[in-house]
């Protein structure tokens, strides 16, 4: 139970995802220790597409609630929540900081009330340029985040993208703190642990290449498939290629893996988290070919298993995860032989990936991690304290 005696923290968010709770879970104990109570707000238990995470909440262990409010899903995996319920909750709440994620409508209601107590009120923000030009109602947008973040006494980015978007939009770089979007990487590691090690090949095995993800054209996946097809019809170089996930473009994709007379392409489906662990431990690299990507978190995850990355320029977590040239390669995907070059090389250079993957393992130990999410918020939170600096 929270302590009444200490001053209180509210942050306001969507749905109580794995990676977040994670996080808040660490973040909770750290703000504990200096005095203050963290309670979380959820807006709804899950999306449509993530029902799955519900299982979740049992891993909670900071304070929370729902709020009882109308939710609008939108698709599969966005939700517009109305937070009318918010105002009258933070009167009890009485909150000394809030924080919200989120330009929306519970954002604007939760800054109203920080406003008119005069309490810090902070943006916990992963959206980037990319995102913002491809939303249908950025006409609607762009006000609301100017006022938000005039109104805000520091934001919290969740990755360098999202942090030169918000200096875009006139947030001093000062203002804002990087807690970079993570997985939970301490768990993630033991999965690894028991998953069967890795084999090593000899000269004639398969390099096996792996992707995971929602199969969605925004994906890119097909662009992976192009770049086979161009190395076994130029160098008769044959890859296995692992594809786990579901989701509407799976028809299309092994379609087009027929069309292409790719013999070595295996579509695995949706697959559970232990057994996702497995295939990053077996296959050789990982490739990500996102047209579009707010993130990326499995960029996270295969990092964290020692991988070489081939990732688009278009995933928001790529510039934070990948170095070009050190721990893999950031490509354009749609430049079908420039991806192609990029598979080969690692294909054909046991060397080389074996390099890159202790790389992979070293930006995550230094800079990619759980810790490092959760030190990030707390740090921010902590910069509203009065006589903080």
């Amino acid at each position: 139970m929270p302590d009444a005696s200490q001053p209180s923290v509210i942050f306001i968010t969507n749905i109580p995802a794995p990676y977040r709770v994670a996080m808040l879970n660490r973040a909770y104990v750290a703000l504990k220790a200096h005095g203050l109570s963290l309670k979380v707000l959820f807006a709804a238990a899950s999306y449509k597409r993530r029902s799955y995470w519900q299982g979740v909440i049992s891993d909670i262990t900071f304070p929370f609630r729902f709020l009882n409010d109308l939710n609008l899903q939108i698709g599969s995996e966005k939700l517009f929540s109305f937070g009318w319920s918010l105002p009258k909750i933070l009167r009890e709440e009485n909150p000394a900081i809030v924080v919200s994620a989120g330009f929306s409508l519970p954002s604007m209601f939760a800054c109203h009330y920080a406003s008119g107590r005069n309490i810090p009120f902070l943006i916990y923000s992963g959206e980037t340029s990319r995102q913002a030009q491809r939303r249908r109602a950025e006409w609607l947008r762009k006000p609301v985040r100017k006022y938000l973040l005039a109104q805000s006494a520091l934001c919290i980015a969740y990755g360098s993208e999202a942090r030169n978007f918000l200096a875009q939009n006139g947030v001093a770089k000062e203002n804002i703190h990087i807690a970079i979007n993570s997985i939970d990487t301490e768990n993630f590691s033991e999965l690894l642990k028991k998953a069967p090690p890795r084999v090593e090949r000899d000269g004639f095995a398969k390099p096996r290449v792996l992707f995971v993800g929602n199969l969605q054209r925004f994906k890119g996946i097909e662009f992976a498939l192009h770049a086979l097809q161009l190395l076994q019809s130029s160098s008769k170089l044959q890859i296995q290629f692992d594809i786990v996930g579901g989701g509407p473009d799976r028809e299309r994709l092994e379609r087009l893996t027929r069309e292409l007379s790719l013999t070595h392409v295996t579509f695995w489906g949706p697959q559970p988290n232990y057994e996702v662990a497995r295939f990053f431990k077996k296959c050789d690299f990982f490739v990500f070919p996102s047209l579009y990507d707010i993130y990326g978190l499995v960029l996270v995850e295969a990092a964290a298993a020692g991988l070489p990355i081939i990732a688009s320029k278009f995933a928001g977590g790529t510039i934070d995860v990948v170095q070009d040239g050190q721990n893999g390669f950031v490509v354009d995907p749609t430049d079908i032989p420039a991806l192609a070059q990029c598979i080969r090389e690692l294909c054909l250079n046991p060397g080389i990936r074996e390099e890159m993957g202790r790389q992979s393992l070293r930006i995550v130990a230094e800079s990619v991690n759980i810790q490092k999410n959760a030190q990030g918020f707390v740090q921010a939170i902590l910069g509203c304290l009065p006589g903080d600096g």
